[in-house]
């Protein structure tokens, strides 16, 4: 029989290395199966590749529950609250290909707003199919909700209706071509 000889203090603050070790590898195991999701390897590929590395299975409930659990996150803060007021706010849409089954091209719409201190904040970003007016309305419309209610100015390319999307929903907001468009 063994005994162990656990250090107490009156503070309650130690904590034995070893632990620290355990939560620190099951930290990068996690953060590891989280971007070979993201990469699209399968929960089946991403417990394969974590025995592989660090010699530990991995069931792939776990994995799915982590990746449930930071899409969480993620649609947390695509839905937080906004300030509401902002001195500016830039918005544009890139074309990026995606990986479904085929290859394809779609928008994200990128909105990042100038705040009253003068930092950058970045308000949204959504992913559709297009960049049309019909999806810059219900982007002003998730902004507003989201408690933006005023900007003094907002900063644009040149598509086609984004001016009548811009004041159906801010209609006192001054718009201003970007820089690249304006040339």
């Amino acid at each position: 029989m063994f005994r162990v000889n656990i250090p107490r203090d009156r503070l309650g603050i130690f904590k034995p290395v070893f632990l620290e070790l355990l939560s620190e590898q099951t930290d990068k195991i996690n953060e590891l199966s989280f971007k070979l999701y993201i990469k699209g390897l399968t929960t089946r590929e991403i417990s394969d590749v974590v025995l592989d590395i660090y010699g530990k299975s991995i069931s792939r409930t776990i994995i799915s529950n982590l990746t449930n659990d930071l899409l969480l996150k993620v649609d947390q803060w695509l839905n937080k609250p906004l300030e509401s007021e902002y001195y500016a706010v830039y918005i544009d849409a890139l074309r990026l290909p995606i990986r479904r089954d085929v290859v394809t091209k779609e928008c994200f719409y990128i909105v990042l707003g100038l705040r009253k201190d003068l930092k950058r904040e970045i308000l949204g970003v959504y992913q559709l199919p297009e960049e049309h007016y019909s999806c810059w309305n219900d982007i002003m419309k998730d902004l507003k909700k989201r408690g933006l209610n005023k900007t003094i100015l907002f900063i644009t390319d040149e598509l086609n209706q984004i001016e009548k999307a811009i004041y159906n929903n801010y209609p006192t907001a001054l718009i201003q071509r970007c820089i690249t468009h304006k040339k």
